[in-house]
């Protein structure tokens, strides 16, 4: 845990929130920290949870890579059941607070995904299927024609595995068995679990948190998954990030390797040497932002980036020209499912034509004072009465 804290530390030491000051770490010490964090750890059994999904509890419903799998295991302290986590935290109860509403009880659909997150998912050749967006409200995205694989009618096929384990799409699966597909998540219009502006369980952007979640927590017993304050992929990335801003594009082979263990966990395509400085600083800082989606660090990552103003607006997906039809729920064996009364069980199943993006909201805190938070009030004065000095962060008074 000392090596995680250190690694974490250097990072945030060198990043530019932090580098005007006189004494500030530089890149190169901070990637030689990271790397030593990174390699101790992993000479004393760290390493990237791989244990993919299997159907012993359960575990192919809840979970569709090695990646979404880790969340279910509950931290314990000789690591016998996740050698990712150096520091577990408590469990979650997503079911909830934080997602669709699937379950009895639910009450709100608690922190909604952003478009802008999707957006960031690569297609799973590796390309990156938007670019930006050529107006301020992100209702215009520029999409990248080397995405080929990337479909605006269809806009959630074919994308990093990460996607479909850390959210809640129009058209998921509540479980991910796909052979047994309900509940289906529809956010169409009429919906169980549309967009909607007039209740707290239902999301705001189209989309609901499925990072955590576990379809057989019920009222009586959360199953839901366990966050993690320090893991070995963060250990690997901020070395990565360390080492290229060090060193640019010529950053050491293992930097490299780093960050693509990462993505080959799953099944990501490396991200290939010889890229302009701009595009690989890009691919790591989106790296993280995947990676971590839900783990507490892009708070800090734009502000230590000094980026917070570029993430002020948010936007949201929703669907349009929807199909609606009933159809048979089957059985394994592809027969439809009867009920008491040897009528036919059905399920309705929407096909969406297009889909329309959505202003959400914009966020007023951007000005340079929200990059650091305030000192308490009663800190900041006891400080100065025994040293003289002003001990609060810049923009936040005295």
């Amino acid at each position: 845990m000392a090596s995680a804290i250190m690694s974490e530390a250097a990072l945030y030491a060198a990043s530019p929130l932090n580098a005007d000051d006189e004494n500030a770490m530089t890149w190169a010490e901070a990637a030689e920290i990271c790397k030593k964090a990174m390699t101790d750890c992993a000479s004393n059994g760290y390493k990237l949870f791989t244990t993919v999904p299997g159907s012993a509890n359960n575990a192919n419903l809840i979970a569709c890579t090695a990646y979404d799998n880790m969340f279910i295991q509950k931290p314990v302290f000789d690591n016998s059941n996740d050698p990712e986590c150096i520091l577990g935290k408590a469990r979650v109860q997503v079911w909830n607070n934080n997602t669709a509403p699937i379950i009895a009880g639910h009450t709100r659909a608690g922190a909604c995904p952003s478009q802008e997150l999707v957006d960031c998912y690569e297609t799973t050749d590796g390309k990156r299927p938007i670019l930006g967006y050529s107006d301020a409200e992100h209702l215009q995205p520029i999409i990248n024609p080397e995405a080929t694989l990337y479909d605006e009618k269809n806009p959630y096929a074919n994308r990093d595995p990460r996607l479909k384990a850390t959210i809640y799409y129009n058209g998921a699966y509540g479980h991910l068995q796909e052979s047994t597909p309900n509940p289906t998540i529809y956010t169409g219009k009429g919906a169980k679990h549309e967009y909607a502006t007039n209740t707290l369980k239902n999301t705001r952007t189209g989309y609901y948190l499925h990072k955590y979640f576990n379809i057989t927590s019920t009222r009586v017993a959360n199953n839901d998954g366990y966050l993690r304050e320090f893991r070995f992929a963060e250990l690997c990335l901020n070395y990565a990030e360390a080492a290229f801003e060090a060193y640019g594009t010529g950053m050491p082979d293992d930097a490299y390797k780093a960050i693509n263990d990462v993505r080959a966990r799953v099944k990501m395509p490396s991200i290939p040497k010889g890229l302009d400085p701009e595009e690989l600083r890009a691919r790591i800082r989106n790296e993280r932002r995947i990676e971590f989606a839900f783990e507490n660090h892009r708070f800090y990552d734009v502000r230590r980036w000094k980026i917070l103003d570029e993430t002020a607006v948010v936007t949201g997906m929703i669907p349009v020209d929807e199909t609606i039809t009933e159809e048979p729920i089957l059985d394994e064996d592809g027969n439809p499912e009867l009920d008491d009364e040897g009528n036919v069980k059905t399920m309705e199943v929407r096909k969406c034509e297009s889909y329309q993006r959505i202003s959400v909201g914009k966020s007023a805190a951007v000005a340079d004072k929200f990059l650091r938070l305030p000192v308490p009030i009663a800190e900041a004065v006891n400080l100065k009465s025994h040293t003289g000095l002003e001990f609060q962060n810049p923009g936040w008074g005295k």
